[in-house]
């Protein structure tokens, strides 16, 4: 995946909240009265059919039995397994490892693909077959050439820094039909890991496969499926082709009416969204603290607690508020409209899901009640539409990606600096980075024996206290260099930040600074900053599913479901009252 520099130019246009926030447009999927529980339903349909189709895959050696690429993305459209995918993924002849959603995995080859002389990055057309026999789910082909401006549209596929065995769900909108590349650009989210995937219409139906991005979420660029209609006997050939094939294919015509595309029923929609806004409002409030004299701004999300009766002597009635711990420093106050300032005590942090209680000075009206959050251990359902609102009563709308999964820790975990292999029955030291090891005497060649009295068996045991570790853990190590034993004390600290030139690096806002080592958390696409995490989730009934946890990537929100807020909850005032 990479940047498309040419900026298509997108006429302005004035919508009323919901196409702003959702990006709904004239449509043919909209044509009736709409509603959410409509727009649900028929989304419910497109992923049902479509989702089963959507693979992961990554350059295979068979005889090794080993991964050799990073992961892309593809979707299946026969029976007999042939898989539209990006070309600047893909080789004629190569094997690939292709697996399904339902973790069934099979073996692919690379077929034709097109990429022009004079620019590689267009059309950026490929073709690749399962070679292992079977019966396989696919999705059915539309039409690149019926889709409307506005379109709503489904991403299904696979991003890489997530590196689930599950695809991501995200919703958008066609923002140009045909740029001066030919290529459609969605506003459904895409990073690397996402080339090669599939765009839906909201029938469930290929539109298009996903090939670029720009800086801005906004801007992603897709291969119109028609070019793989077009072309499809001459890609069955595993040859590249540099220049447009001399054999072409007919296309047929869309199966699906185009006869009305105006979207009505608006105000019905409106109606809908303002039934939830009241629900939630006054939920998300403002946290302003310090930390290391310097002012931190998040959202918090406001509860409302009438007593419990596994807590006697709980208060009656009582305000408490749960934001992100990490960005929660010392003496915090909530900023209530009219530059309002009232004070909170910290109740209790959890370190683990990164979450912290606090209880304000004076009482604040509204509130979600306690009673209202989910003590089942389900998971949301995928493609769920949700809503976060804001402490300025601006709401962002998104869609679930997948269902709650653990998130391990990754940057979170506490950094020593060292680079080791494993060297026989000994964990070898092969270099010192910059950080809490480096001028502390250790040397290339030192073999690390134990990690705080653990002997060390192998590199797994090393990976995995470390990373079980937090930065500011202190960690005492043991060392032998020739026939010689020491022991080093080294308080770990934070990952640096990696030096990516990416374009999917760019976003604005950028990610959280806390975004792994979640015990259970689920994805959703909202363009939220990192400021914004800590306020509330809400589904279309004004239910609440869970807590804006972390900006992950430019494609993904992480939130913590609310069965794991109510226990947090519950068990700190337990402990704390």
């Amino acid at each position: 995946m990479y940047l498309k520099p040419n900026k298509p130019n997108i006429p302005s246009y004035k919508f009323l909240i919901l196409l702003t926030l959702l990006g709904l447009g004239y449509t043919k999927c909209f044509s009736q009265n709409v509603s959410f529980k409509k727009l649900q339903h028929l989304t419910d349909q497109a992923i049902a059919k479509s989702y089963p189709a959507c693979v992961r895959i990554f350059d295979f050696d068979s005889v090794k039995n080993l991964q050799m690429s990073a992961v892309f993305s593809g979707v299946v459209v026969t029976k007999d397994g042939y898989i539209l995918t990006a070309a600047h993924v893909t080789r004629p002849g190569a094997t690939y490892k292709v697996i399904f959603p339902d973790g069934k995995a099979c073996v692919a080859t690379g077929l034709g693909k097109i990429e022009y002389k004079e620019d590689k990055t267009i059309p950026d057309v490929a073709l690749i077959k399962i070679s292992t026999k079977g019966s396989w789910p696919y999705a059915i082909i539309g039409r690149s050439s019926s889709i409307k401006l506005h379109e709503s549209c489904l991403s299904i596929s696979y991003p890489e820094s997530l590196y689930q065995p599950f695809p991501v769900v995200r919703f958008g909108y066609v923002a140009n039909v045909r740029n001066e590349k030919g290529f459609i650009q969605s506003t459904c989210i895409m990073e690397p890991g996402d080339s090669g995937g599939p765009l839906f219409d909201c029938y469930g139906r290929v539109i298009g496969l996903h090939s670029a991005i720009g800086i801005p979420e906004k801007e992603n660029y897709e291969i119109p499926v028609d070019l793989y209609l077009k072309y499809w006997t001459a890609l069955k050939n595993p040859i590249i082709y540099t220049s447009t094939p001399e054999n072409q294919d007919s296309l047929e015509s869309d199966t699906i009416s185009n006869a009305n595309n105006e979207l009505e029923g608006i105000k019905d929609f409106n109606k809908s969204y303002r039934k939830i806004a009241r629900k939630t409002r006054g939920t998300c409030l403002a946290i302003i603290s310090t930390k290391n004299n310097r002012e931190l701004k998040e959202s918090g999300t406001l509860f409302y607690v009438k007593g419990l009766a596994s807590l006697p002597d709980s208060p009656n009635d009582h305000n408490y508020i749960v934001s992100k711990s990490s960005m929660v420093g010392d003496n915090p106050f909530i900023l209530l409209p009219g530059n309002l300032k009232v004070s909170e005590k910290i109740i209790a942090r959890d370190r683990n899901n990164d979450l912290v209680l606090l209880q304000p000075s004076t009482p604040i009206p509204h509130g979600i009640s306690l009673k209202e959050l989910t003590t089942d251990t389900s998971s949301l359902n995928i493609g769920k539409f949700l809503f976060s609102p804001q402490p300025d009563r601006a709401v962002i709308i998104s869609i679930s990606g997948n269902k709650d999964f653990v998130m391990p820790k990754g940057s979170s975990s506490g950094y020593l600096g060292l680079s080791v292999r494993y060297s026989g029955d000994s964990v070898l030291v092969t270099h010192i980075f910059s950080g809490p090891a480096d001028g502390r005497g250790i040397r290339d060649g030192d073999l690390v024996t134990a990690i705080n009295g653990r002997r060390l068996k192998g590199i797994n045991d090393y990976g995995h206290l470390l990373q079980n570790s937090w930065p500011g853990d202190t960690v005492t190590l043991q060392f032998q260099r020739l026939n010689s034993q020491y022991v080093k004390v080294i308080v770990l600290g934070t990952w640096p930040d990696q030096v990516v030139h990416h374009p999917a690096a760019f976003f604005s806002g950028g990610k959280s600074a806390r975004r792994d080592g979640f015990q259970e958390v689920f994805t959703h696409d909202a363009i939220i900053k990192p400021y914004q995490c800590g306020g509330p989730v809400f589904d279309i009934q004004g239910h609440l599913c869970g807590i804006n946890i972390a900006r992950f990537s430019r494609a993904i929100c992480l939130a913590i479901p609310d069965k794991i807020i109510y226990r947090f909850i519950k068990s700190a005032l337990k402990t704390n009252l």
